[in-house]
This record gives structure tokens, C-alpha cells and sequence, in this order.
């Protein structure tokens, strides 16, 4: 999507980044669905890299499209993930 934006504005599909928006949703929902809220906050593991990893990069390219209000799990794990040195540092500036 950001490079389909990046296009004439003439050039743009509608259609084809309201779908790939859809996708993103939907992916969302889906680790929101998985991600267990009882989990022991001083677990971290691969799989808390990859999702946090993914968060930020929605956050970062698509937040004016999708935001993590609506994924109110997947934003407190996020926000909880950011508390780690080790993640904050590797976010890009804003």
C-alpha cells in the first residue's frame, strides 16, 4: 500500500488498497484472537519479537488506516513490548 500510494493519484486502485487494508485487519483480529491476555508478563520469547515487530510496522506505515484502538489487546502488548529497552531502541524516529 504505501508504494500504490506513492502513485499518481490518477494511478491508484481503491479497490486494491481497501483489500489489502481488509488483509491487515484481518490479520490483526486474528493475533488479537491468539495473543493470550493471561500470559506471564516477563515471558519474552521469538514470537513476542515477531508480533511486536509487526505491530510497529502497521503502526509506523498504516496508522492514519489502521489504528490499534480497535485491538485493545494487541495495543496493550504492544505498549507493554515498547517497555523493553530492546524494542524501543530499534523504533524508528518520529
Amino acid at each position: 500500500m504505501f508504494i500504490e500510494r506513492r502513485r499518481d493519484a490518477s494511478l491508484q486502485s481503491q479497490d486494491w488498497i481497501a483489500r489489502q487494508l481488509g488483509k491487515v485487519r484481518a490479520g490483526l483480529s486474528e493475533a488479537e484472537g491468539l495473543l493470550d491476555s493471561s500470559a506471564s508478563p516477563g515471558a519474552f520469547s521469538l514470537a513476542d519479537i515477531a508480533l511486536a515487530s509487526a505491530i510497529g510496522y502497521v503502526e509506523f506505515r498504516l496508522d492514519a488506516d489502521v489504528g490499534l484502538g480497535d485491538y485493545p489487546l494487541l495495543d496493550s502488548f504492544y505498549r507493554n513490548m515498547l517497555s523493553r529497552p530492546s524494542l524501543a531502541g530499534t523504533c524508528p524516529p518520529r
